[in-house]
């Protein structure tokens, strides 16, 4: 996992299925947290986007990692091992997993678009 962080080089909130932020994300109303699979196996962060490198986390239980400025839209979930780079935003009603990159709005899976520049 450290190689992974220190790959993006961003400060995250590490959540454990309870919403806790030190940093700045925003939580929509009925936002959760997921931190075990429902098979119970390990969980794994998946990197689809870029590199489709898989980190195993070695844990049952691990939640998500949200950057700084992230705004989750009312009654998502983040699904286990699910990592939210900074500036993003992601659509009410949404189910993550996976990693989203910086600056990106997650409309749904087949939907991540850039944000445009202001």
């Amino acid at each position: 996992m450290i190689s992974f962080l220190t790959r993006y080089r961003y400060h995250i909130t590490i959540t454990s299925g309870i919403p806790f932020s030190v940093t700045s994300p925003i939580w929509g109303a009925g936002s959760i947290t997921s931190n075990v699979k429902s098979d119970k196996t390990l969980v794994v962060v998946k990197d689809n986007r870029d590199s489709g490198e898989e980190i195993e986390t070695g844990l049952k239980k691990f939640g998500a990692m949200l950057g700084d400025h992230v705004e989750v839209g009312c009654n998502s979930v983040l699904n286990p091992g699910t990592v939210i780079c900074p500036n993003c935003n992601v659509y009410p009603l949404s189910s993550v997993r996976g990693v989203i990159p910086a600056n990106h709005i997650y409309k749904d899976a087949d939907h991540i678009v850039a944000k445009k520049e202001k």
